[in-house]
């Protein structure tokens, strides 16, 4: 093992719901503008490992997140829609100047907004793999042949 680094990220965002001009909840009187704000939140970490040579490392980069929207983001929605998502990339320098790389991303729905939807409506999965030539690199551009099947 070369190297190590572990991250952590998230996001907080609200966003307007309700109708402008249209009465607040529990009220009889319209309202000049949206009724409320709900949260849109992700959240998650991430972790780099570096193994072999310091000249010709094998990379693997692991991600896991969640995200977590408010039940009134979706109309109709009747609880908050939680999903859980990532992805493991590995790029290996087998010799200057070749990549060899991969990568399994995911995303599984956990709680659907919306009612009568299943539990894995719209889940996500994608591979990638391809190979890069670099015939040159600067500070300020790198040119390269990239081939890859997803």
């Amino acid at each position: 093992m070369t190297a190590i680094e572990l991250g952590a990220f998230g996001s907080f965002a609200t966003w307007p719901v309700g109708v402008p001009g249209a009465p607040a909840a529990g009220t009889a009187s319209a309202s000049s503008g949206p009724t409320e704000r709900k949260a849109a939140i992700k959240y998650g970490g991430e972790l780099h490992a570096w193994v072999g040579t310091d000249a010709l490392p094998v990379h693997a980069i692991f991600t896991l997140l969640q995200g977590r929207d408010d039940q009134a983001l979706f109309p109709g929605g009747i609880r908050d829609g939680v999903f859980n998502g990532g992805f493991l990339e590995v790029i290996a320098n087998p010799a200057l100047p070749v990549v060899v790389f991969g990568r399994f991303d995911f995303v599984r729905n956990r709680d659907q907004a919306l009612p009568g939807r299943a539990r894995d409506f719209n889940d996500q999965t994608a591979y990638s793999v391809g190979v890069k030539h670099t015939f040159e690199f600067t500070t300020r551009a790198e040119y390269a042949l990239v081939v890859n099947y997803s």
